[in-house]
């Protein structure tokens, strides 16, 4: 996961990924993105981003990303993070998510 300092999306998505992963039984990491270079350079879509394998399966086919709070389309509507539901379908779908 990718986030910028102070992200309160970033904890809600961290507390999901750990219930995630005592589930499915896999270990994520966080890094916290500094400068919108850097962010460029990991693939950086907004605070946060789940990168699973270097891929974001929740990627904004509009283009719309950069160095800002990121929203997620979700069945409850827009929010800071997916759904639960959503995150086990990208950590279990052979294409992270993505068709």
């Amino acid at each position: 996961m990718l986030s910028f300092a102070g992200c309160p999306s970033a904890v809600v998505l961290g507390q999901r990924l750990d219930t995630l992963a005592k589930e499915l039984g896999f270990v994520w990491t966080a890094r916290e993105v500094s400068s919108p270079e850097e962010g460029e350079l990991l693939g950086f879509a907004g605070s946060p981003t789940l990168l699973i394998d270097g891929i974001d399966p929740f990627t904004d086919p509009s283009g719309n990303a950069g160095w800002a709070c990121r929203l997620y389309a979700t069945p409850e509507g827009a929010s800071g993070c997916p759904a639960i539901d959503q995150l086990r379908d990208a950590l279990t779908s052979p294409h992270g998510g993505r068709e």
